[in-house]
């Protein structure tokens, strides 16, 4: 099984080099969507998954690349969809707090979106010995907001805060 999955990225990291090469191609049937930081390697990738996924190759006809253009541009849309929703913790916090996967509260500063405190916890006086299942099912309910943070309830993953 596992030699089947590296054979598979293989060959998806094989066909996203192909279509890198093949951007004067692609670029016009993006109908003008703007990649965005680190999208533009994800992308090769995504359309190189979707075809692999199928058993194709990266030669394929326009009308039948088109359709995997499109594909990809609809997961990178999902994915900032997604993103807009996640906030990594700054090094030093992760240093100081993190403790792994839970729920608690997490202060955002508004015009950075930078992580400027979070906790463990419902309030700075009562710690949560475990989790609550209706704290992680309100993450992102607003707790209180001013001129420039927003505090919300939320959940801490893989070294995130996920407002969902």
């Amino acid at each position: 099984m596992f030699e089947d999955m590296k054979k598979k990225f293989d060959a998806i990291d094989v066909m996203a080099i192909v279509l890198m090469g093949k951007v004067n191609k692609l670029m016009p049937m993006m109908n003008g969507f703007v990649l965005e930081g680190q999208e533009t390697y994800q992308f090769p990738r995504l359309v190189a998954m979707f075809l692999v996924d199928d058993k194709l190759s990266a030669d394929q006809p326009d009308e039948v690349l088109q359709q995997y253009v499109d594909r990809a541009i609809k997961q990178i849309n999902k994915n900032r969809q997604t993103n807009k929703d996640v906030y990594s913790i700054p090094p030093e916090l992760l240093k100081a707090k993190y403790r792994g996967c839970g729920s608690g509260i997490v202060t955002i500063e508004k015009g950075t979106r930078k992580v400027l405190d979070f906790d463990y916890t419902d309030s700075k006086f009562r710690v949560l010995h475990e989790q609550n299942m209706s704290m992680t099912k309100s993450a992102g309910r607003k707790i209180r907001e001013d001129e420039t943070t927003i505090t919300y309830r939320a959940n801490f993953s893989s070294c995130q805060v996920c407002l969902f």
